[in-house]
């Protein structure tokens, strides 16, 4: 009797077993190191099962499981696990897949706050991490807020990034509820600059405050009044001597020619 492969066990079932309809186009040469990597569809699926997850889009999420399986070498176990750990909404999403696998190590120098931050959002699902600030403010999770984590977990978005936004949105106007509209804006700018760790986010939030000084800094200076500058206390008058002189000089030549024509 054939026995089912265990968990992490090489992967037995073609892509052309999955989808008939496409073809493979193998050489003898290439079978042999083919079925080393082959995905184990149904295994997978079987988890799938227990673990209540489905697939969005079957045929492409599948193609795009066999294309991760074979890029980072791994078993159908090691891909579910990524695949489980990502998924949003009990929908496995090969997006957040991909830039979880994307993600670069960082280190930087960040403040006792900043890794404190840092920390609790990589601990903690959105959910959960909104549940307590949503605690610390006497208020309950609303069901647009519940949408709005699955908004911006369909951009891509990590988790561990949803909850700096979450942060940012909380810091940014006091209230009890999250300010919708501003939580997608600054997904969306996080989504098109592929932040992907939580410690991208923080360094994206001290870039943008620093830009704000400085921006606040150049327009104070070049703020233009009507009032003379003498009027300042704090005004020095740098004329020359050269300057003062040709000054008093053409003072007189003027009076002269005043006097004259009065003559």
């Amino acid at each position: 009797m054939k026995q089912a492969p265990s968990e992490g066990e090489a992967l037995s079932v073609s892509l052309s077993q999955v989808f008939p309809t496409l073809t493979e186009e193998v050489t003898p040469s290439e079978s042999k190191s083919k079925l080393k990597n082959d995905f184990d569809l149904e295994h997978f699926q079987r988890l799938m099962a227990r673990d209540g997850l489905r697939f969005e889009n079957e045929q492409a999420d599948v193609l795009e499981l066999f294309a991760i399986a074979d890029e980072k070498k791994w078993t159908w176990f090691e891909t579910y696990q990524l695949a489980k750990a990502t998924a949003v909404a009990q929908l496995i999403s090969v997006k957040r897949m991909r830039e979880k696998i994307a993600q670069k190590p960082m280190s930087s120098d960040f403040s006792p706050k900043e890794m404190t931050i840092i920390r609790e959002a990589k601990n903690k699902t959105p959910l959960q991490f909104l549940a307590e600030i949503k605690q610390t403010r006497k208020g309950n999770i609303t069901q647009s807020e519940r949408e709005l984590l699955h908004q911006m977990a369909s951009l891509g978005l990590l988790d561990e990034v949803i909850n700096i936004v979450l942060l940012l949105t909380f810091n940014k106007v006091d209230s009890a509820n999250v300010n919708e509209k501003y939580a997608m804006k600054v997904a969306n700018d996080y989504a098109y600059q592929k932040i992907r760790t939580a410690e991208e986010a923080v360094l994206r939030i001290r870039e943008r405050q620093q830009k704000g000084k400085e921006d606040q800094k150049s327009k104070t200076s070049s703020t233009k009044t009507n009032v003379p500058k003498w009027s300042n206390p704090e005004y020095k008058n740098q004329t020359s001597e050269e300057t003062r002189l040709e000054l008093e000089r053409k003072k007189q030549e003027m009076l002269a020619r005043l006097e004259e024509g009065g003559d």
